[in-house]
């Protein structure tokens, strides 16, 4: 059964007949290096195959999926989203393994940015995690570009491991003067320094919305002084979809640079910068 795809990737549930590459991965002391259990026999990978086969027991919508090369059709991993309890509280973790045969092409950062798309948008998840043997500065660096940030250092019966946490970032739709706008949450930081131009756009399909309000503490590190190319992308892909945007600064809520200044001139009527949000609607709805 197909859970989701990415431009290279296939995410499936696992079958009887991937038990052998997934038994080359699990008994490859490199691959298990940060594992605490380290490497797997026949027998064992065989048992964890089949707990997946039909995705987690008690949670069927989650599990460990086959992870499929696209361009060869070659098993190179198995990723998904597994439940866990953490001091009392029901998590929900980012898994990724990728064949060491296929690293440093950032299939692990593919894979897990999809599976947090997945989590939040079809399975509608408040927030979630990835857990990180210390040491393991791959799969921190992935962590970090899927938008999760350090929230704990703890330890359990297996031993010492990182805790990296993301919540859910939210846009809801506002139609006011026959206007339907998606907006922001005022002091919630809701686009990261990635992906921000299409996590705005895929919740612009799903609303039917043609235009975006939101305010500065929404918008990613670098996008008022154009330190980052965020806000350039943003507004250039915005455009391309005909979707307008408004942004409210508040007063000293943040410096503009002089180059931002001229990149508002350009975005004209399809990207503007306003002193509170009724303003910014009177502009959505002129």
């Amino acid at each position: 059964m197909r859970i989701l795809e990415t431009e290279r990737l296939l995410l499936r549930h696992l079958e009887p007949g991937d038990l052998d590459e997934l038994y080359r991965l699990y008994s490859d002391p490199v691959m298990r290096r940060f594992y605490p259990e380290g490497v797997l026999s026949y027998a064992e990978t065989r048992e964890e195959l089949e707990w997946f086969l039909h995705g987690h027991p008690r949670h069927p919508e989650l599990g460990l999926w086959a992870t499929v090369h696209k361009p060869d059709g070659r098993f190179v991993g198995r990723c998904g989203l597994l439940p866990w309890s953490i001091e009392g509280r029901a998590e929900v973790e980012v898994a990724y393994m990728i064949d060491k045969a296929f690293w440093g092409q950032g299939l692990a950062t593919e894979a897990g940015k999809a599976l947090v798309r997945y989590g939040f948008t079809t399975l509608n998840l408040a927030r979630l995690i990835c857990l990180v043997t210390p040491g393991n500065a791959a799969s921190v660096a992935v962590a970090r570009r899927i938008g999760m940030e350090l929230e704990a250092e703890q330890e359990d019966e297996h031993g010492p491991y990182l805790l990296f946490a993301r919540a859910r970032e939210e846009l809801f739709p506002a139609a006011e003067d026959g206007v339907l706008a998606l907006e922001g949450r005022q002091g919630q930081r809701l686009l990261g320094a990635t992906d921000a131009a299409r996590d705005v756009i895929e919740a612009c399909w799903s609303n039917n919305a043609r235009a975006v309000l939101l305010y500065a503490e929404n918008m990613p590190p670098g996008f008022f002084d154009l330190s980052t190319r965020v806000a350039g992308e943003l507004l250039q892909k915005l455009q391309n979809y005909q979707i307008r945007l408004a942004v409210v600064v508040a007063p000293g809520g943040a410096t503009l640079s002089s180059r931002f200044g001229e990149f508002l001139v350009e975005g004209g009527r399809d990207f503007g910068v306003f002193a509170s949000r009724a303003a910014a609607r009177a502009w959505l709805s002129a």
